[in-house]
């Protein structure tokens, strides 16, 4: 049985299933290179980083 603080994540986490499963690492590696994407796109888009 899981604590009441956890609201039930750690049932979901253990969970198995057929899935893909992905890592928190991964997820968080995954999230912040998206994050710099849309940054560098951005940038480039104003005109602050210049188009090669």
């Amino acid at each position: 049985m899981s604590p009441m603080g956890g609201a039930g994540l750690i049932r979901f986490y253990q969970d198995e299933s057929s899935r893909v499963k992905v890592g928190p690492i991964a997820t968080s590696l995954l999230a912040a290179g998206l994050l710099i994407v849309v940054i560098w796109a951005w940038l480039r888009q104003k005109g602050i980083i210049p188009f090669p």
